[in-house]
């Protein structure tokens, strides 16, 4: 994955075993809550979301 590439809740379970997840969902949101990362379009669904870093 490039830099560049929008995060989503799927590229970041990769590597992670079925029963961890949720923590990735977890993970996810305390890292909007903290500011590190954004919604790529502010009106996109919660399942296919995607995410970029707060600077892009």
């Amino acid at each position: 994955m490039e830099i560049a590439d929008p995060m989503s809740n799927m590229t970041l379970r990769l590597g992670l075993s079925q029963g961890q997840h949720p923590q990735a969902s977890l993970v996810i949101r305390a890292a909007i809550e903290a500011g590190r990362i954004k919604p790529l379009a502010q009106d996109q669904g919660r399942r296919n979301a995607r995410y970029i870093p707060f600077w892009a």
